[in-house]
């Protein structure tokens, strides 16, 4: 089977990445504020993932090779839940560079995923927060960035066609992500905020050359999510 979308897909991304760059190496000005340790906060995340898609939407139902069948045999997603991890650091009081690592589990009916099988994906990104305008008592930002992530879908049957449920992993992919949310103070010192938001990630991949009777898949889901903004250093 060729793989040409999900290549394609990786090369229309390398305009992005070097914009993405581009920003994050560029000297911007500090208004006063100096750079370093005392404007770095982590920022615990949680919320729930819904995939969209081929990622999401993959037909269980064919043996690999199926002449009627649009994927060979692998097995779509659920809805599930996600958890993240970030480190943000302050280059202007409106603007910050993130770095975030993240795991997703997916669900999928037990009638193809078995009992002790899930779907999942794991995620590194790095990317810029920019605090657009303030609305009430909130902050209203906006993000975006890049993704390396590992998708893992549940195949029902092996090349040869018999019944075998196994977790097959796609390499590591670069894709993107994006999003809006809101900051909330709950410091009178600004030394702690609530941070809920939206995001749409999208990474497409290719097989692994173990399974390459599979599809190329594009691994996107939206993600509803809140978190905890703490800073470290004032």
């Amino acid at each position: 089977m060729a793989n040409t979308p999900g290549r394609g897909a990786k090369r229309s991304l390398l305009p992005i990445l070097m914009t993405l760059g581009v920003v994050l190496f560029t000297p911007l000005p500090t208004h006063g504020q100096s750079f370093g340790l005392n404007r770095l906060s982590i920022e615990p995340r949680v919320g729930a993932a819904f995939p969209t898609g081929d990622f999401g939407n993959v037909d269980p139902s064919c043996p690999p090779g199926g002449e009627s069948c649009p994927f060979p045999l692998q097995v779509g997603t659920e809805t599930g839940w996600r958890w993240s991890i970030r480190a943000l650091v302050e280059i202007t009081p409106r603007l910050s560079v993130l770095g975030e690592y993240g795991r997703t589990s997916l669900g999928c009916s037990p009638t193809f995923c078995g009992t002790d099988k899930k779907p999942q994906t794991k995620a590194v990104g790095v990317g810029l927060r920019a605090i657009v305008f303030p609305l009430g008592s909130m902050d209203i930002w906006v993000e975006g960035g890049a993704v390396l992530e590992e998708a893992s879908i549940i195949r029902t049957r092996d090349q040869s066609g018999s019944q075998s449920i196994s977790t097959v992993s796609y390499p590591w992919s670069v894709g993107f992500s994006g999003g809006f949310g809101a900051e909330l103070a709950l410091t009178g010192e600004r030394t702690s905020f609530f941070t809920p938001g939206f995001r749409f990630q999208y990474v497409p991949a290719d097989p692994p050359s173990t399974d390459s009777d599979l599809s190329s898949i594009t691994a996107t889901y939206m993600l509803f999510e809140i978190g905890f903004r703490i800073l470290l250093g004032k």
